[in-house]
């Protein structure tokens, strides 16, 4: 793989591929499995993050401090599977990836948001505990529902603001440019 060059328009991938020259959209029996696969993705995470949040809901000694954070993580995968899953199989079965159709500005944005608020609540979690863990003396009184829900609140705005600047990209061209180098400066860093 060449680095990226600037052949005025054109950013080189390979020897003798451009971005342009890549097509997102997948022949008919690699979508009929896609769509089946992300049907079956969707309702796991349906049914999961609603045990989550149902059980969490329903238990009263569930209702803690740490399970507004879980409770945050489980809603964020539960929209997942509620309205990223679907957008995903109806961009494949209409074949609009990255272009600028209402479906894919949409799916982005969704995608973005969800993956942000899993993320950052995630990392709630983690700060969570380890104060638990490093002064549980002090955790009561530094940890409280309300700096939680604060957090929450946080999160989620966050999240929609990352998310929102999906809108701004106007051309095709900057939404697979996007796409493009993020996967190639994933490859060389090794991710």
């Amino acid at each position: 793989m060449n680095s990226l060059k600037n052949d005025s328009t054109d950013i080189k991938i390979f020897d003798d591929k451009t971005i342009s020259d890549c097509n997102a959209n997948l022949p008919f029996m690699e979508t009929v499995v896609f769509c089946c696969l992300h049907c079956v993705s969707a309702l796991l995470a349906l049914i999961g993050n609603l045990l989550v949040l149902a059980s969490i809901y329903c238990t009263r000694q569930l209702w803690t401090k740490h399970s507004i954070f879980i409770s945050s993580m489980a809603f964020a995968d539960f929209l997942v599977g509620l309205l990223v899953g679907p957008l995903y199989i109806s961009i494949a079965v209409l074949k609009v990836w990255f272009t600028q159709h209402a479906l894919f500005k949409m799916e982005n944005f969704l995608w973005i948001q969800t993956l942000a608020a899993t993320t950052y609540s995630l990392c709630a979690i983690s700060v969570d505990r380890y104060f638990a863990v490093k002064s549980a003396i002090k955790y009561h009184v530094v940890v409280t529902a309300q700096r939680c829900i604060i957090a929450v609140v946080f999160i989620w705005v966050n999240s929609l603001i990352l998310s929102s600047l999906v809108f701004f990209m106007t051309t095709e061209d900057q939404t697979e440019t996007l796409f493009f180098l993020s996967q190639v400066m994933d490859q060389n860093m090794g991710i």
